[in-house]
């Protein structure tokens, strides 16, 4: 899994520098994006991810089950009876 990490520097007295993730769905939007942040002068880096792609779609698959109502609530002491 690709991921652009996106640098945006802020000049104060010092250079800041803070890091967004941006995690393209495929290889069309990650040239999409690419091309944007190119386009529009803006610094980032491109490095692969080290996350396994399948967990990852199970984790945020489950966040969404959860967003949408589907989970169970549960007490300790239901799992005493």
């Amino acid at each position: 899994m690709n991921t652009l990490e996106l640098i945006c520097k802020k000049t104060l007295h010092l250079n800041m520098k803070k890091s967004i993730q941006i995690l393209p769905k495929d290889q069309k939007e990650l040239e999409l994006i690419s091309k944007w942040l190119l386009d529009n002068n803006i610094t980032f880096e491109e490095f692969e991810s080290s996350y396994n792609a399948e967990i990852v779609n199970k984790v945020l698959g489950g966040m969404k089950d959860v967003e949408n109502g589907n989970y169970t609530n549960f007490s300790p002491d239901l799992l005493w009876k």
